[in-house]
């Protein structure tokens, strides 16, 4: 059974997750690197749970960014000089090119340490190796993560209900046939043993949780 605290709580042996309020971030620690994904909305929490784990912003290696919606981007500037990726397709959000929300809503970032991905680039993290996959439809650019041939980590590409995959709230979704062919394109990593999302949990159980989607 996962171990939890305030803030924290453990997924294996590999996987922390960060409670940063109605959103989670994820530490994932190889043997010798560490990275995170995402970083949650308020800073202040993601460093009480940082503190939890027994590290600081200053032990990552590279900070992975799903997508650019404030609720995930929120803690960035803890992490200083760490690099920083996200899919190259949210470029033109981040540098406000492109309105998030009924032409209003920006999502602009500071861009300087920013390394751009993407569909189906693999990097190393040290030894850690993540294949970078693009799943649109939150946002233009959303990017998935599966890091180790193991860990999928989604963002808000998906959520969970009950153990099975659903799709977010409608006026969330920038568009609803992307996010669904998305969900289809993340159900043919058959080799994922957790599922891991920013609002809604993980499962270990990743074939049931896409039983209705493959």
């Amino acid at each position: 059974m996962a171990e939890r605290s305030r803030y924290c709580e453990s997924v294996d042996g590999n996987v922390m997750r960060i409670n940063c309020g109605f959103v989670s971030m994820y530490v994932y620690k190889g043997e010798t690197s560490r990275v995170c994904v995402d970083t949650g909305i308020n800073p202040r929490k993601l460093k009480m749970g940082l503190d939890e784990t027994g590290m600081s912003p200053s032990d990552f290696n590279a900070v992975l960014l799903t997508h650019s919606d404030r609720d995930h981007t929120g803690g960035l500037g803890l992490f200083g000089e760490t690099k920083a990726f996200i899919s190259l397709a949210e470029k033109d959000m981040i540098e406000s090119r492109k309105p998030r929300l009924y032409k209003l809503l920006r999502n602009k970032m500071p861009v300087g340490s920013m390394d751009y991905l993407i569909d189906g680039q693999e990097i190393k993290v040290g030894d850690i190796k993540v294949k970078c996959i693009l799943t649109p439809g939150h946002t233009l650019g959303s990017m998935s993560f599966l890091i180790d041939e193991k860990y999928l980590f989604v963002g808000d590409a998906l959520n969970l209900k009950e153990g099975k995959v659903v799709m977010d709230r409608r006026f969330l979704q920038m568009d609803k046939s992307l996010q669904e062919n998305s969900i289809r394109k993340l159900a043919t990593f058959t080799s994922t043993e957790f599922l891991l999302t920013a609002h809604t949990g993980f499962t270990s159980d990743f074939k049931r949780a896409m039983s209705n989607w493959s």
